[in-house]
């Protein structure tokens, strides 16, 4: 069985459009059987930092997030 292209890959990054001041790193896009995939996205990677976990039906909304070529300083 091929696995399916997700329209977002670990690595790539995001803001908020409501605020813009925060860009995000998708660090992880688990799958769990029978249930949406989602995306846990962290501030900084590798770092004890914030990270929140959104679908990814929201996270490709443009309404919510836009995609951005690097993450921000944070």
């Amino acid at each position: 069985m091929t696995p399916r292209r997700l329209p977002v890959q670990v690595g790539d990054c995001f803001v908020k459009t409501s605020t813009k001041l925060r860009s995000y790193i998708v660090v992880a896009i688990p799958e769990p059987a029978g249930r949406p995939p989602y995306a846990i996205l962290a501030v900084r990677p590798g770092a004890d930092g914030e990270r929140i976990t959104i679908g990814l039906s929201a996270l490709i909304d443009p309404s919510l997030f836009r995609r951005v070529t690097a993450p921000g300083p944070e």
